[in-house]
């Protein structure tokens, strides 16, 4: 997969608890998004098996080499509330 921009790019994502399309209970999904160039591309929302930082990092740093777009990427946007917590945090996933 290719996304081709000249452009610096803003990687985005935020975890969202949905009910699941088929069966009984809820998943969480993930959009991961980026932009850059006046407008953005959905790169995937793929289910979590929980919303970990852990897995949340690993799943947009897959895309990104999936698509090819990790040198481009300049910034993240992300909800800081998930991502800086105390045990949870990025800062803690070492």
């Amino acid at each position: 997969m290719q996304y081709n921009t000249s452009y610096p790019l803003v990687v985005h994502w935020d975890g969202k608890i949905l009910p699941k399309i088929f069966g009984q209970g809820k998943v969480d999904r993930f959009p991961i998004l980026v932009s850059g160039d006046g407008s953005g591309k959905l790169l995937s929302v793929p289910t979590l098996a929980s919303g970990t930082v852990e897995q949340e990092s690993v799943a947009v740093y897959n895309q990104l080499k999936l698509w090819r777009l990790s040198e481009k990427v300049v910034a993240m946007s992300f909800d800081t509330a998930g991502n800086i917590g105390r045990l949870k945090g990025v800062r803690n996933t070492t």
